[in-house]
């Protein structure tokens, strides 16, 4: 990962909570460059991790540099514990009506936020909303973070139930990386 500091435009949608980077930041996985575009949420998760549907999933949301129909979404989930640090870096300002933007004052740097451990799950999927592309490599950390009650409330607030539900694996293989 080679995320670079940001000053985030934070949209609230009518559907989630999204927070846009300026362009510059870059992941490789897999042997190719993806562009980072934008986190969002879904209340409660889309994903299980032995059957456990938590509260909270971020998606980091990145483009194949060249092809911006190709994406590979970083999948981080939150259970319900002490106060998330990036959370509350841009929680408070989002603004309460949907349609609604904020451009934050000061940088994030997500890579304050990161996690030593590179384990995850990882398969080829789809988009969770329309148009439900199916051009996208998912990649799921092992790592469960924590939110505050707080933190999950006002995300619930703002959003709503926004989750896909679970769908089949239709022959899809999850490795364990």
């Amino acid at each position: 990962m080679d995320y670079m500091p940001s000053s985030e435009r934070v949209i609230h949608k009518a559907h989630t909570v999204e927070v846009q980077w300026e362009k510059g930041s870059t992941v490789t996985f897999d042997g190719k460059v993806y562009e980072f575009r934008q986190f969002h949420f879904h209340t409660p998760s889309e994903h299980l991790i032995d059957g456990i549907t938590y509260p909270l999933e971020m998606h980091m949301v990145n483009t194949l540099r060249g092809d911006d129909q190709v994406y590979l979404v970083w999948s981080i989930l939150f259970r319900e514990g002490e106060e998330n640090p990036l959370l509350a870096t841009f929680l408070n300002d989002v603004p309460e009506k949907p349609d609604g933007e904020v451009v934050l004052r000061t940088k994030i740097d997500l890579m304050d936020y990161r996690v030593p451990e590179l384990d995850y799950y990882t398969y080829q999927g789809s988009l969770t909303t329309p148009p439900y592309t199916e051009s996208v490599t998912w990649v799921i950390h092992k790592t469960i973070r924590e939110a505050s009650a707080a933190q999950l409330k006002r995300l619930g607030e703002l959003e709503g139930n926004n989750a896909r539900h679970v769908q089949p694996l239709h022959g899809r293989e999850v490795e364990e990386k």
